[in-house]
């Protein structure tokens, strides 16, 4: 289990809001797990653009937090999240970021390379 701390932006280094996030895996691309979700998966993992994910079932009102490696909130947004989707990363660049999905009582997070 990997322990990270991470702020809403580089201006809140300061402040005491951080959110503490458990990592529970980074090493696979399909994450099975009965306290999460059935399965979600990401591909391809490195991307150089865009980043595909696909979930057992549609997830609903979700929100997708990508971190990077300070911790750093880089990219935001809640939908209705179906059984795909798709995240634009090619203007992002190259290096190694965290995606958090969170719907419901749910959590999922996974490493992510950008190329």
């Amino acid at each position: 289990m990997i322990m990270g701390l991470f702020h809403q932006s580089e201006n809140d280094l300061n402040k005491s809001d951080s959110i503490a996030l458990q990592l529970k895996s980074i090493t696979s691309n399909y994450f099975p797990d009965s306290d999460t979700f059935d399965y979600i998966v990401l591909s391809p993992n490195p991307t150089k653009d865009k980043l595909n994910i696909k979930t057992s079932s549609a997830l609903g009102r979700s929100s997708i937090i990508l971190y990077n490696t300070k911790g750093f909130i880089v990219y935001q947004n809640s939908l209705n999240l179906g059984i795909e989707c798709t995240i634009d990363l090619s203007s992002y660049p190259s290096g190694v970021y965290f995606l958090n999905i969170l719907s419901g009582n749910k959590t999922f997070i996974k490493k992510i390379i950008k190329q």
